[in-house]
């Protein structure tokens, strides 16, 4: 009887030890993304000098209607360039009014014309080149 409760206890040691090693969360790292670009005026060939942009993502699930919408806000420098670092995987670059739906304002700006990984440091720079718009606030 005294060893089936060793045994019983051991075991119940064991799964008790085992769950709270399973159980515990390990802390991934961030990933970085990186936006690189221009962007100008397509009226006049002038850039957006300091100028507030934003990077916008908004998903809908049609099945449960549960809407995700990420916005994340950067400047262009004096020069019209912008170097924004980011944590949001997707998305575009638009005006700050920008959103889905009754919006009258110009399109989101471009794509994404190259990219750079470095998987070690999970660090993904994105390269927009020249972008180009019309005003619009």
């Amino acid at each position: 009887m005294k060893t089936k409760i060793k045994y019983i206890g051991f075991g119940l040691a064991l799964v008790i030890f085992i769950l709270s090693v399973s159980c515990t969360k390990r802390k991934q790292p961030i990933d970085k993304f990186i936006l690189v670009g221009y962007i100008y005026n397509s009226i006049d060939s002038t850039p957006f000098k300091d100028t507030r942009f934003k990077f916008y993502s908004y998903k809908k699930n049609p099945l449960t209607g549960e809407e995700d919408l990420k916005e994340d806000f950067f400047y262009t420098d004096e020069e019209g360039y912008f170097n924004h670092t980011t944590s949001m995987i997707m998305g575009k670059i638009v005006w700050t009014s920008y959103f889905d739906g009754a919006y009258n304002g110009p399109p989101p700006f471009g794509n994404v014309q190259r990219e750079n990984r470095d998987d070690v440091n999970r660090i993904y720079t994105y390269y927009y080149d020249t972008l180009y718009t019309t005003p619009y606030y």
